[in-house]
């Protein structure tokens, strides 16, 4: 086979994992649940838990798994709450003591999470969508050179 095939073919694959990407990224984004009408509220991280998941490569370890915030918030009624927030943050930024905002669902103040939880679910789908046009365009330029050659071959 020429060497210019080989343009095709990735050029083929480039166009089917960026579409993928792209595709996984709006499906992340669309899966963000709305938090309209959930009250902002001051909280406190007070201690930080590891991630039960196995980091890619080896065991889970203190230094590599990661680790979720345990922030305390108060409810309506006077007394506190805590919840264990879903998305990883940066444990050199966010320390333990440190002051942040929550949003509470006033139906079942229970339920929340930190104020940028939901942008950090929108920024990670919006990063897959953007890696998945950067790998369309390069396998849409690797077939391009591929046509090139075949026009300037015959």
């Amino acid at each position: 086979m020429d060497f210019w095939w080989w343009f095709l073919w990735v050029g083929l694959a480039l166009v089917v994992v960026g579409v993928g990407a792209m595709v996984a990224g709006r499906l992340r984004t669309s899966s963000v649940p709305d938090r309209t009408g959930w009250v902002e509220v001051p909280g406190t991280i007070v201690r930080w838990v590891h991630s039960d998941r196995q980091p890619p490569g080896g065991d889970a370890t203190e230094h590599r798994s990661p680790m979720f915030p345990v922030v305390r918030y108060p409810l309506p009624d006077g007394t506190e709450a805590e919840f264990t927030n879903p998305t990883h943050l940066d444990t050199g930024i966010y320390r333990t003591g440190r002051q942040v905002r929550v949003v509470v669902d006033p139906a079942d103040p229970s339920r929340a999470e930190l104020v940028t939880t939901n942008r950090d679910r929108r920024m990670i789908g919006c990063a897959y969508g953007g890696i998945g046009v950067v790998f369309v365009l390069l396998g849409l330029v690797g077939m391009v050179v591929f046509v090139m050659w075949l026009v300037a071959t015959t």
